[in-house]
């Protein structure tokens, strides 16, 4: 987990005293959050090497992989790919890589659709847009969807989030 991340835990340590070793004081140093313009920039440079990544791979596969280009994906990449494909329902900016990936893999978007409905075999499409809406509104929250779809849908390729 990165240092000063919106979701670091609150850092806990005690000191002694020089003078009287016997007794200590304990502080509770919470996490700073950054500030959001920092946090959208480290996004955008997280999106476009996950976008590159995926892009080179799905650029070496053959026709056959690329029309099952999610189950042939590295595992690094799922996660990234997912959120930018959010962005991408969403129609923000970060969205945009994902239609390079559509280039290459222009069955990629309904893979993606496919492996929600079979994840979220309950969710309605007005469901779905309001988490999609939800997750680029809030990073933590868009962690937190990726996590849950990704990882659900693929329990042999669970990374250790």
């Amino acid at each position: 987990m990165e240092v000063g991340s919106p979701r670091s835990p609150t850092a806990q340590f005690s000191v002694s005293h020089f003078c009287d070793p016997t007794s200590a004081s304990e502080f509770v140093c919470p996490s700073a959050p950054r500030k959001p313009a920092y946090r959208r920039e480290q996004a955008a440079g997280n999106f476009d090497s996950v976008v590159r990544c995926a892009r080179d791979m799905l650029d070496s596969f053959s026709d056959e992989e690329r029309r099952s280009a999610l189950r042939h994906l590295p595992r690094h990449t799922l996660e990234g790919v997912f959120l930018s494909f959010c962005h991408y329902q969403a129609g923000s900016q970060l969205g945009l890589g994902f239609a390079e990936l559509l280039a290459a893999a222009p069955s990629l978007e309904q893979q993606l659709l496919d492996h929600v409905q079979a994840v979220c075999p309950n969710i309605t499409w007005e469901a779905w847009a309001a988490e999609v809406q939800a997750a680029v509104a809030d990073p933590c929250r868009a962690q937190q969807l990726a996590e849950r779809v990704m990882s659900e849908g693929f329990p042999s390729r669970r990374l250790l989030f």
